[in-house]
């Protein structure tokens, strides 16, 4: 980016004034690139020709519904409310604005549509299509109109529709095909890692639409089919909550464990648990847990290290945790190392641990920590320089950090290592840093770092001119806000 820059010397009053003055151009010059920017018009700032150029971007790619939030109903038309049903659905219309032609175009699309339709709207003949499509959609469809044939098609292609089927209209029969479908349904999810988190609600909570008369030992079995759903448990009758109805729910879910019968509870049931998922090793009473089982549920997920008994904690399992994958979750369960035995933390099994998953630095005891181990750590994770003690941040140590390119580092360098040179090298690899500059080093030549990262609220006031805000825009509309805010959120600068 290049741009005519203001004399520093220039008050930063004099260079904000200007640059309100040319908002109005500022924002056409977000606008043309995104017609996303509208939102971050000062709605005094919009105009007539800003509303009328969005609405003339819908069927362009990319084109976000959003922005139709901040358009006044009287620029909408029959010619634009079809080109938004048609691309976005019914949803994105102002209710005011729902006719019924609209809805007639945007259910057959979308039969979740029809909960945007008006109440008044929602005929018989636009709630079977939207049924018929989506059995979900029976949620919606007001209880006047539904009949006996609708909750049946709808169940037939969707088993979350047992949800919203009258009393009156529960059969035995299509209880039990509701669950038999829940129930092939999930299991065919999981092991293809695609699961529907809103349709697995549904389908956990299955049994409890399931009249009480129908609870026999075939529904109840067909619900405890339905994986990660032992909170169905708790509605099966009592008198059929045999042993082999347990082995059932702890197969289907490891938590079902935890609500079985202590005089229910055996080896033979955790092990065939365990063996199903390795989490049921939490559930396992201490007394039951053999070597095997420690063994099987560490190799399958590294983190039941947490769980395994003392005496069958070796050094070789250890090893084995911490060497196994390399997700790390936010929550920090899955870093296997805080679980090892204080005493089996050797430096070589710490090394390995850190070498897979870097964040586990942090329960690396202080004696075993040394150079090498950092620069590990920060090598490909540069922003865990943070768990790095200060003073072992060298100037080396915080080169390879910047190296990663991972972001996050400068606010973490010590401010003796700050140096013009050593800023500007974290800037190139990653702009966002700008904003860990410190102010007295934020001369022009950031200025072009700061635009890249969107983190406009760091270029020195003095240099806001008209022609860089709209440089800045144009390289990133979202800039758009921050150029807002400084000019009519700061005027007391």
């Amino acid at each position: 980016m290049s741009v005519n820059q203001p004399k520093p010397d220039l008050s930063i009053a004099k260079a904000l004034d200007a640059t309100r003055s040319s908002y109005v151009d500022i924002c056409w010059a977000a606008l043309k690139r995104e017609p996303s920017a509208l939102s971050s018009i000062l709605p005094a700032a919009r105009t007539s020709e800003m509303y009328r150029h969005v609405l003339a971007q819908i069927r362009k790619p990319n084109f976000s519904p959003v922005v139709l939030r901040d358009i006044p109903e009287a620029y909408f038309n029959v010619s634009i409310e079809e080109q938004i049903v048609n691309a976005f659905g019914l949803e994105w219309i102002p209710e005011s604005l729902r006719s019924a032609g609209l809805c007639e175009i945007a259910v057959p699309k979308r039969p979740e549509d029809l909960d945007y339709v008006p109440p008044v709207l929602r005929t018989s003949e636009l709630c079977a299509c939207a049924v018929e499509q989506d059995g979900r959609a029976l949620e919606f469809v007001p209880d006047g109109l539904k009949s006996r044939d609708l909750c049946e098609a709808a169940l037939q292609n969707d088993f979350c529709a047992l949800h919203w089927v009258p009393e009156a209209f529960k059969t035995y029969e299509i209880c039990l095909q509701a669950l038999e479908m829940a129930a092939q349904w999930t299991k065919r999810k999981i092991e293809s890692c695609e699961m529907d988190h809103y349709r697995l609600f549904w389908a956990q909570h299955l049994l409890e639409v399931v009249p009480q008369k129908y609870r026999d030992s075939v529904m109840c079995n067909a619900a405890m089919r339905i994986p990660l759903c032992f909170c169905n448990a708790e509605l099966v009758p009592e008198e059929l909550r045999t042993y082999q109805f347990w082995l059932w729910a702890c197969r289907s879910d490891c938590w079902a464990l935890s609500f079985v019968p202590t005089d229910m509870v055996d080896e033979a049931l955790c092990r065939a648990t365990v063996e199903s998922s390795p989490k049921a090793l939490r559930f396992v009473p201490p007394e039951l847990i053999d070597e095997e089982m420690c063994r099987k549920a560490v190799s399958a997920m590294p983190e039941m290290l947490a769980y395994v008994p003392e005496q069958f904690c070796t050094l070789e399992l250890c090893l084995e945790a911490v060497t196994s994958g390399r997700v790390d979750r936010s929550d920090g369960t899955s870093l296997v190392l805080r679980y090892v035995p204080e005493h089996l933390r050797t430096k070589g099994l710490c090394m390995a641990a850190v070498l897979n998953q870097p964040k586990s630095i942090q329960f690396v005891p202080e004696e075993l920590r040394d150079q090498a181990m950092y620069e590990k750590t920060v090598l490909n994770s540069g922003y865990l320089l943070a768990m790095v003690p200060e003073k072992e941040r060298t100037e080396d140590l915080c080169i390879t950090a910047v190296l990663s390119r991972t972001g996050g580092v400068l606010k973490h360098v010590p401010d003796r290592l700050k140096t013009p040179a050593f800023c500007r090298m974290c800037c190139r690899h990653e702009p966002s840093e700008i904003k860990y500059v410190p102010k007295y080093m934020l001369t022009p030549e950031f200025s072009e770092a700061a635009v890249q990262a969107g983190e406009i609220e760091y270029v020195p006031k003095y240099m806001l001119t008209p022609e860089f805000c709209e440089a800045a825009v144009l390289a990133d509309w979202h800039a758009l806000t921050g150029v807002t805010n400084i000019l009519f959120g700061h005027q007391d600068e």
